[in-house]
């Protein structure tokens, strides 16, 4: 089952054996506490009369996002080796600023070949302060540093 309960309305999107069943977006949202992730979780149970049987799992996967269709497809079915994720496509990590001193002026750079992100500057960390860098070229910007504190930050 792969939630999505940012989604208008919330969806819990089955599979069973690998094989989409549907998309389920009826009361789905957080508001119900079946959704939500507390220090006790019932993972298995079919809701009615509150009857419950002892089951073996092999494996669970959490994760913090939603998966897509296309990557639980992937996933397969199930398998006495466990969840396959060497067949997920892997998660897409973020590029790390490499920042180094040249003549008094700070060189920011990051890896070449990394497309849609803005390097960004702020003062504060307040989430409304943030606001684009002037002069990047090729992902790399010279800064004359002010004395005041600055943050940057790679945003995609």
């Amino acid at each position: 089952a792969a939630y999505d309960e940012a989604a208008t309305p919330p969806v819990v999107t089955k599979f069973v054996d690998g094989i989409k069943q549907d998309d389920w977006t009826a009361n789905q949202g957080l508001d119900n506490p079946r959704r939500a992730m507390q220090p006790t979780a019932i993972l298995f149970g079919d809701g009615d009369q509150d009857e419950r049987r002892d089951m073996y799992v092999n494996s669970i996967q959490v994760r913090s996002t939603k998966m897509t269709d296309a990557e639980m497809i992937a996933l397969g079915g199930p398998s006495a080796a466990g969840i396959p994720v060497g067949q997920a496509p892997a998660k897409v990590t973020a590029p790390s600023l490499v920042i180094s001193l040249s003549a008094g002026s700070l060189v920011i750079t990051w890896p070449a070949g990394i497309e849609g992100y803005t390097l960004e500057s702020s003062v504060s960390l307040a989430p409304a302060d943030w606001t684009p860098v002037q002069g990047v070229v090729n992902n790399s910007v010279t800064v004359t540093p002010t004395g005041a504190s600055q943050f940057l930050r790679l945003r995609k």
